[in-house]
């Protein structure tokens, strides 16, 4: 693979290929420290043999030495007549070099990132949102579904009461309850059972919302970062 040197003489050549010879034969015994020495023993022998630097490069991966190798790779591009296998290990150990250079920032950034908790919701706020109108109270607890929903059931039952004239009827009946009167302009129109079947499920609907909304908002949400493993390395 290495052509002979115009500058040395036949004896200089002859050693320079025996370290190489060596070299060669202690990286596949995986002897590293004598496969090193025969190597930068045949560079400072022959400075411009790409050959001791691409062994070099090579034993210095088997070490686990990434960038000193790369720099190996790369003088033996420079100094090589064909460069294209030791500039293919070039390209493979930068690539290398790059992927894990972005996963230990990855990991760092991951490391040094606080996990982000987010607000407790007060059950009392809920309560009362969802007092004034079912669904607001799981609206402000993030259910946005689950409170359009109840809203929406509840506004159309209150409506169809109010298109029909059903309403008044009830909060008369419910008003002689509370405060009976023995008049005649108390006996108001009697609401019929549709309208009642309707006003209970009006009444579900907010008694379900405002047990709900406290009850949800008093559990402590997941924080995003509980589900973090560390990656393998």
């Amino acid at each position: 693979m290495t052509s002979q040197n115009p500058m040395m003489g036949e004896p200089e050549d002859e050693e320079l290929q025996k370290l190489l010879r060596n070299a060669n034969i202690y990286l596949r015994r995986e002897d590293l420290d004598s496969a090193e020495t025969n190597c930068r023993a045949a560079i400072d022998m022959a400075r411009d043999n790409a050959e001791a630097y691409e062994l070099l490069g090579d034993v210095l991966v088997k070490r686990g030495e990434a960038q000193e190798a790369a720099e190996a790779y790369h003088a033996a591009m420079k100094k090589a007549a064909d460069p294209a296998r030791p500039e293919t290990k070039y390209a493979k150990i930068v690539l290398s070099l790059s992927e894990a250079a972005r996963h230990e920032s990855d990991l760092q950034a991951a490391m040094e990132t606080p996990p982000t908790k987010s607000a407790q919701r007060s059950p009392v706020v809920g309560f009362l949102a969802s007092m004034f109108w079912p669904g607001l109270g799981q609206w402000y607890n993030g259910e946005n579904t689950k409170a359009v929903i109840l809203a929406s059931a509840y506004g159309a039952i209150l409506l169809l009461l109010m298109v029909t004239g059903q309403l008044q009827a009830l909060i008369s009946v419910f008003v002689t309850l509370m405060v009976p009167v023995r008049t005649h302009a108390a006996a108001a129109t009697q609401p019929g059972p549709f309208a009642v079947l309707l006003w209970g499920g009006a009444a579900a609907a907010w008694l379900y919302a405002v047990i709900d909304a406290p009850v949800r908002a008093g559990k402590a949400p997941k924080s995003p970062s509980s589900s973090y493993t560390e990656p393998d390395i």
